[in-house]
């Protein structure tokens, strides 16, 4: 807790604000941001601020103010998307951490299996067409590891990392087995992108 006493994070699509109130336990200051009136009513219970606003114009607004921006499966809901990560870099102070995941929908080696078997049973052929999903994706964009790498790049990240992985922990199940294999081919449910903002001022 010393380490990160009075250091601040803020959480982008905050949600029930599982992680901040985590986060505090381990020292942190926390603030979130979400889309949600029900977030912010939730957490003020708990005394954590949460602003219901475009988080573009929040981290605009808060220029090398965060030691830490975490978003959690929230990029891809963000209409800008894009521009959220660009803010986000100002908004860091020196040696600030981005952290994003976001689901690995298309280098997926786990849906792709499960897309062809799937074509398999209902056309019959490993080559058929696949039926149209019942309704459309939640999301508004799909990343893969290129994609955030130049997100990162174009936001002025000099250091990151973006690495395929799966959940923790590793379940015996047939599902969580096939998951670490695609992460241990680089082609894992889930991407991860880490970016560090230089420790030199100015």
């Amino acid at each position: 807790k010393q380490r990160v006493a009075g250091r601040r994070v803020l959480d982008i699509g905050c949600g029930n604000g599982a992680f901040l109130l985590a986060a505090r336990e381990a020292g942190w200051q926390p603030c979130g941001v979400d889309n949600s009136d029900t977030a912010r009513e939730l957490l003020a219970r708990s005394g954590i601020e949460v602003w219901v606003t475009d988080p573009v114009e929040l981290l605009r607004q808060q220029p090398a103010h965060f030691d830490f921006i975490h978003m959690n499966h929230s990029l891809e809901h963000i209409p800008r998307a894009s521009e959220t990560v660009i803010a986000a870099r100002t908004a860091l102070a020196p040696g600030g951490v981005l952290y994003v995941e976001v689901p690995n929908e298309f280098d997926n080696l786990v849906y792709r299996t499960l897309e062809l078997l799937g074509r398999k049973r209902r056309a019959g052929s490993a080559f058929g067409r696949s039926k149209p999903p019942l309704e459309p994706s939640p999301h508004l964009y799909f990343f893969n590891k290129k994609s955030l790498a130049r997100l990162a790049a174009r936001a002025g990240f000099a250091a990151f990392d973006v690495h395929a992985r799966r959940r923790e922990p590793l379940e015996l199940s047939a599902a969580e087995m096939a998951a670490a294999l695609s992460a241990l081919l680089g082609a894992g449910p889930f991407l991860t992108l880490t970016a560090q903002v230089s420790t030199a001022k100015g």
